[in-house]
């Protein structure tokens, strides 16, 4: 480049450097760009059309989840998470869940095998959860169901679950104990 005098030799810079003008605007110069903003990446997308459960393969885990869920089922599904393995034991506690608008259960609930989030009586609902998940720690979920039943004109559950693991991150996500006819779980997540 021109100094405006003579040419300039500009060294090459280290891999992955960017060229900017200098803080003066006098001459371009190479910097190492600061690393982009986490952002939120597809983990897990998986389908079912049968069975009665469906089950994400093993994911990367991250701090935090965003979990989406379609479900077309002939009953009520709990939903279940883990580490590597879904965990079947007593670690779950949920701790306040409202229907329509309507309180039915409140306080620290016992640990049970699920967080027996469902819609009742089956047919078509949404879920979203977004599950903080950071390691030595207990993993807090908000989750939202909102649906049509096979038998009434729908409704809204929302509760705050808690997964009382507090060495493991969650890896892996599964919703069962119903009839499948069409089932999907996407998980998003970040550091």
């Amino acid at each position: 480049y021109s100094d405006g005098t003579a040419l300039q030799q500009l060294v090459l810079g280290a891999a992955s450097d960017e060229l900017r003008v200098n803080a003066g605007a006098t001459a371009p110069e190479w910097y190492t760009p600061a690393a982009a903003a986490s952002a939120f990446e597809e983990l897990a997308n998986v389908t079912e059309t049968s069975g009665t459960s469906i089950t994400t393969p093993v994911f990367t885990p991250k701090k935090y989840l965003m979990i989406w869920s379609f479900l077309n089922v002939s009953a009520g599904m709990s939903f279940r998470v883990g580490n590597t393995a879904l965990d079947t034991l007593n670690n779950y506690a949920q701790t306040e869940m409202t229907t329509d608008g309507t309180t039915v259960a409140t306080g620290a609930q016992a640990a049970r095998s699920n967080l027996e989030c469902f819609y009742n009586t089956g047919g078509i609902c949404l879920v979203t959860a977004n599950i903080v998940n950071i390691a030595a720690q207990q993993k807090v979920m908000d989750i939202s169901v909102k649906g049509m039943a096979a038998s009434s004109t729908g409704g809204i559950k929302n509760f705050g679950g808690l997964w009382y693991n507090s060495t493991d991150m969650i890896d892996i996500v599964s919703w069962y104990g119903s009839t499948i006819t069409e089932a999907n779980i996407v998980v998003w997540g970040r550091d």
